[in-house]
């Protein structure tokens, strides 16, 4: 069994336009005292896959990180070009918008944003 404390986290988010967004995590481990503790028991181990069950039950797949001192294999995770741009059809006429889903709010939250852009 393996130990541990959170103390922080990040959450990496590959984008359409294969990018990746880096945000922090939003969990204030400092406050959680105990509950930011845990153990993660390995229930099979080989050179290349590691599967361990933590305290609360969660099963988590493990692979190890690839060393960076090796240029093919760092090239290889690469991510890939973008997509060559296209010309704009004649009949757009509207930039296009982004909405985010809305993980912290209520419908109700987004009434004046799709008005506006109904509106358009």
């Amino acid at each position: 069994r393996l130990g541990f404390r959170f103390s922080g986290g990040r959450v990496l988010v590959r984008t359409l336009w294969n990018a990746t967004l880096n945000l922090p995590y939003p969990v204030p481990f400092d406050l959680l005292g105990d509950n930011a503790k845990g153990w993660l028991q390995s229930d099979y181990l080989s050179p290349s896959l590691r599967l361990s069950r933590g305290n609360k039950g969660s099963l988590f797949v493990l692979v190890p990180e690839p060393q960076p001192d090796d240029p093919e294999l760092e090239a290889l995770l690469q991510p890939p070009p973008p997509p060559p741009r296209r010309a704009a059809a004649a009949s757009l006429t509207k930039e296009p918008v982004l909405i985010c889903p809305a993980q912290f709010g209520t419908e109700a939250d987004y009434a004046e944003l799709v008005a506006a852009l109904e509106a358009r």
